[in-house]
């Protein structure tokens, strides 16, 4: 067996492997920063769907105060 890739792999893929093989080997020795590393992705996801979810009522609550600024005019009681 010449090697553990084949002829025809791209350079890029045969990139990609080598890197992931050399985090995976630094990962296994330092857990601590693979574990620090996991939270910091599960926070921001975390972080970034909530900003979403606070932006999509924002925009739903000025909608309905367009609507209800710039829409029909609303029954009013006069005093006479």
């Amino acid at each position: 067996m010449a090697g553990v890739w084949p002829a025809r792999a791209s350079a890029e893929v045969r990139v990609f492997w080598h890197s992931l093989r050399a985090l995976l080997s630094h990962w296994r020795r330092h857990p601590v920063q693979f574990f620090s590393v996991l939270t910091g992705l599960w926070l921001a996801t975390s972080l970034l769907t909530g900003v979403q979810a606070l932006n999509s009522q924002a925009r739903d609550s000025y909608a309905k105060a367009s609507q209800l600024i710039g829409g029909a005019p609303q029954a009013s009681l006069a005093t006479a």
